[in-house]
């Protein structure tokens, strides 16, 4: 049996090649919904792809979540939290890895008019 190695230089060109190749997604309201790439594209390069993708994914309007205090977030606060103006809430929410616990925090910019800020975090 023939053994043949490809160089580093090999190895990363064909990395950039597979890098390089356009995909098409659906982005639906804050939702990464799919992801189509060619047929002979591997799955490796279509999953690296799908990680950024995954980080673009904000869950504005959850319909089932928990709703979070802000006060309870921080035990020095006196403010009162403004539900109107400002959100922090928990859902299981999909990903890349799986169902994941993902805490928003949605509030509006004290810099612009019309800007909100969105806060992700996710515990893997």
């Amino acid at each position: 049996r023939e053994v043949i190695e490809e160089s580093p230089d090999q190895e990363m060109e064909e990395l950039r090649r597979q890098l390089q190749r356009p995909i098409r997604v659906r982005y639906v309201k804050g939702t990464v919904e799919r992801i189509e790439a060619e047929k002979d594209e591997p799955d490796w390069s279509v999953n690296f792809k799908r990680g950024p993708l995954n980080m673009l994914q904000i869950t504005r309007n959850p319909k089932n979540s928990e709703i979070l205090d802000k006060d309870a977030r921080e035990a020095t606060s006196n403010v009162a939290f403004d539900k109107s103006r400002e959100r922090l809430f928990r859902i299981m929410e999909p990903d890349v890895s799986g169902e994941c616990e993902t805490q928003y925090h949605i509030r509006d910019s004290q810099q612009e008019q019309n800007v909100q800020v969105v806060t992700k975090t996710k515990d893997f």
